[in-house]
């Protein structure tokens, strides 16, 4: 599969892990000022901008960029660390890091992929003023995927949408089965005329309809005996 192709899900992967680290990570002043730089910082650290989008998180609004280093994450964090003098990167080794920092009405949160086939990097950075920034952190009160049924008696715990590519996100927990939620959504969305294309028994459901693409992933139950259900719809295909 070719970068490009995978560039939306690691974007949804680090949407979730910023979402869950995020508050854990202390605030720190940022040596260069406005956060418009940011950006700049990054590209003159040795990373080729591949990617820039407008986000709806939790019903928050923010700026998303990517940036590819041609390094492994080892060498892309100290890189970091050293540009942005006093901010806290929290790192142990291994192929995924995450940063975040404050400066006036400004947060910035960065998620470190190594992709480890290639040793190449990705950088995820997500700009948000402080009030949406506080806003993001909260579960939505609310389905937020209009073109998708909500399961019954679930609880809404992330909500994502690229305002670029009208790819939606949305993951939430219910005490049912992932049988029953498997079987809810099958017969939910071939009653409005959706498709899918693979028949196989699978935790995965694929669906089309026209030029429209949803996915329905169900995960088994945690700790709390909740599955966890992770909905996304793209309007217009998979690219």
């Amino acid at each position: 599969m070719k970068r490009s192709s995978l560039l939306p899900c690691l974007i949804a992967i680090a949407l979730l892990l910023s979402l869950a680290v995020g508050p854990t990570v202390a605030r720190v002043s940022w040596h260069w000022g406005a956060a418009a730089q940011s950006s700049r910082a990054l590209t003159s650290a040795g990373g080729t901008s591949v990617y820039d989008t407008a986000l709806n998180i939790n019903g928050a609004d923010a700026d998303l960029s990517v940036f590819s280093f041609e390094n492994a994450a080892d060498d892309v964090v100290p890189r970091l660390r050293k540009l942005f003098a006093n901010a806290s990167f929290a790192y142990k080794g291994g192929t995924m890091a995450f940063g975040f920092l404050q400066k006036g009405n400004t947060v910035l949160r960065f998620v470190l992929l190594q992709l480890t086939a290639e040793s190449t990097t990705l950088v995820v950075k997500i700009e948000q003023s402080v009030a949406d920034y506080e806003k993001s952190l909260k579960p939505p009160d609310k389905h937020m995927i209009p073109q998708l049924p909500e399961f019954p008696g679930s609880t809404p715990i992330f909500y994502a949408r690229n305002h670029d590519t009208d790819l939606q996100l949305a993951t939430s927990s219910t005490p049912a089965t992932a049988a029953d939620v498997n079987a809810f959504y099958t017969d939910s969305l071939s009653a409005d005329k959706w498709e899918k294309p693979m028949q196989e028994a699978s935790s995965l459901q694929l669906f089309i309809r026209g030029s429209a693409v949803s996915m329905v992933l169900v995960s088994a139950p945690t700790k709390a005996a909740r599955s966890s259900i992770t909905l996304l719809h793209k309007t217009h295909g998979v690219k």
